[in-house]
């Protein structure tokens, strides 16, 4: 078995993290009023990758850490490596040797060890690891409001429901990505869950992740028409942002179209998540 690193050592990084975040949110906080759309979207999903970073770290320390969720957070902090080391191209340029080795040493190198860092321990995970590929790359974000989603679906087989798969489809994508997730057999052929499971990631912003459903899909034999299908939907967008209250507003307009027992049930269900887990 691999040796498992000291808890000091990841302690470490994990306040490193913290702090880079919070440096991050001061400067987002700042310059809310003076910034455009774009660039304030571009600090806040540099601060969510930094709370996936710290997430894998805590989970780490726990013995917890999946080696799916290891590479989204290696994803992650690679891109805010690369965005961090083009933001300073020109001020290290323009700069003298005092403030080039301090650009170096207290932001781009921190975040490169990071990254070294889970690159190495998620090497040692897949070393141990001989099953296949499990997607289950949200898993960390999985509570027993979910479980109570899964059990319905043991009832009723996924994808035998047409409005259920449009029901589902509210909820949040982060939330779908898990759900979906916990269904998916990566060793299995079934088109239904292979779209749904790809738009999931194509909405929350992981187009990486569906890709790597349609390389399962043809792994697996699936048709060359419904790859060809599975392909066009990778430009779809993120999906529209909405609230508890809009959520539940749409699933009580189906509530009261629908006569269908099973439709009524999972209706029924998905309120009272929304109700407990949105705000």
């Amino acid at each position: 078995m691999a040796k498992q690193p000291e808890n000091k050592n990841i302690q470490t990084f994990h306040d490193t993290v913290l702090q880079f975040m919070m440096q991050t949110n001061g400067i987002l906080q700042r310059n809310l009023e003076r910034w455009e759309d774009e660039k304030i979207r571009q600090y806040g999903v540099r601060i969510a990758r930094y709370g996936n970073i710290a997430q894998a770290f805590v989970l780490i320390r726990e013995g917890r850490a999946e080696v799916e969720f290891l590479e989204m957070c290696i994803i992650d902090g690679k891109s805010i490596y690369n965005d961090l080391d083009a933001q300073f191209f020109m001020e290290w340029v323009e700069s003298g040797e005092e403030r080039r080795e301090q650009i170096v040493e207290e932001v781009l190198l921190p975040h490169k060890l990071l990254i070294r860092f889970l690159e190495k321990y998620k090497q040692n995970k897949s070393d141990q690891k001989s099953t296949s590929h499990s997607f289950k790359f949200h898993s960390n974000l999985k509570h027993s409001g979910h479980d109570q989603i899964l059990k319905f679906f043991k009832r009723h087989p996924f994808g035998s429901n047409n409005p259920v798969m449009t029901f589902l489809s509210i909820l949040a994508p982060k939330d779908r990505c898990v759900i979906l997730e916990e269904l998916y057999n990566p060793n299995g052929l079934d088109s239904i869950l292979n779209d749904k499971l790809l738009l999931a990631y194509v909405t929350s912003g992981r187009p990486e992740f569906a890709e790597k459903v349609i390389e399962q899909a043809e792994l697996n034999g699936e048709s060359d028409l419904n790859i060809w299908g599975l392909r066009q939907k990778l430009d779809v967008g993120l999906a529209p942002i909405r609230n508890r209250t809009q959520r539940v507003s749409i699933y009580n307009d189906f509530l009261g179209k629908s006569q269908d027992l099973i439709e009524l049930e999972f209706l029924n269900l998905l309120i009272d998540f929304c109700n407990e887990h949105y705000e």
